[in-house]
């Protein structure tokens, strides 16, 4: 699947509280169930007036799909061709966070196989681990 940035322009997005927000995720999450494995909602962006989402989907068709069932514009849809981080240098991706902090990070892999994600606590114990598989 290609990645993309979809911008949305939705007034006063950037005011909702975590409820209202809770309930635009739901929406979201129903349109994609709809939609089917051709497309992954990865995160979002909230800013004053607009979001900045991260997609993965077969094409902007199913992206403009989503916008149809879910009822948030897909204002501008741009495909990433590349990404870059820190990695990218040869730095040492590392980052610790606060609880109640997000953590996004972008990982390009170069050769088919599993990724795998731990996230522990500070006595070194699993509470989170999900393995990426990357296709040809």
């Amino acid at each position: 699947m290609r990645r993309y940035i979809i911008e949305r322009d939705i007034p006063e997005v950037g005011s909702l509280d975590r409820e209202q927000l809770k309930g635009a995720a739901e929406k979201s999450n129903a349109a994609l169930a709809e939609l089917g494995k051709d497309i992954q909602w990865v995160t979002s962006y909230v800013a004053a007036n607009k979001t900045f989402c991260v997609f993965y989907a077969k094409d902007e068709a199913i992206i403009h799909r989503h916008a149809e069932l879910s009822g948030f514009p897909a204002t501008k849809i741009t495909e990433v061709a590349k990404l870059i981080d820190p990695t990218t240098a040869g730095a040492r991706a590392e980052q610790t966070v606060s609880v109640g902090e997000t953590y996004d990070y972008a990982y390009t892999p170069d050769q088919p196989g599993q990724l795998r994600i731990e996230g522990r606590d500070s006595d070194g114990e699993l509470l989170i681990e999900q393995v990426v598989v990357v296709e040809e």
